[in-house]
C-alpha cells in the first residue's frame, strides 16, 4: 500500500496510516471468516480451500486499495465479498495445482 502512494508522487501522511489499519483489520477478518468456515472441512480439503479463499481475499483487498488510492473511491464490504466470489474460482484452481505440485 505505501508503494502505491510512493508511485503516486504523494507523501505518506496520517490518512494513510489510518488505511493501512482498515487494510490489515480486513485481512485480520477475511482470516478469520476462512477459519470459521473450515472448521467442518476435512484437513486435506481445508487447505485447498484456504488456500483458495487467501488467494480470493488478497485479490479483492488489493483492489480496494486501487480503489482507494487511485481512483479515491471508498469500497464496502459488498465490493469485497463481490470481488471475493470473483477470484475464488481462480484461487481454487491455484491451490489444487499447489497441491498437486507438491506430491
Amino acid at each position: 500500500m505505501f508503494e502505491l502512494i510512493g508511485l503516486l508522487g504523494e507523501k505518506i501522511q496520517f490518512k494513510h496510516i489510518l488505511e493501512f489499519i482498515f487494510v490489515f483489520g480486513l485481512a485480520k477478518i477475511s482470516r478469520t471468516i476462512a477459519t470459521l468456515l473450515l472448521q467442518s472441512i476435512p484437513t486435506k480439503s481445508a487447505l485447498i480451500v484456504k488456500g483458495a479463499l487467501a488467494y480470493a481475499f488478497t485479490w479483492a483487498i488489493g483492489e480496494a486499495i486501487v480503489y482507494l488510492i487511485v481512483a479515491r473511491q471508498r469500497v464496502g464490504w459488498h465490493f469485497i465479498l463481490q470481488r471475493v466470489k470473483c477470484h475464488y474460482g481462480s484461487g481454487l484452481a491455484c491451490a489444487k495445482d499447489m497441491v498437486k505440485n507438491r506430491q
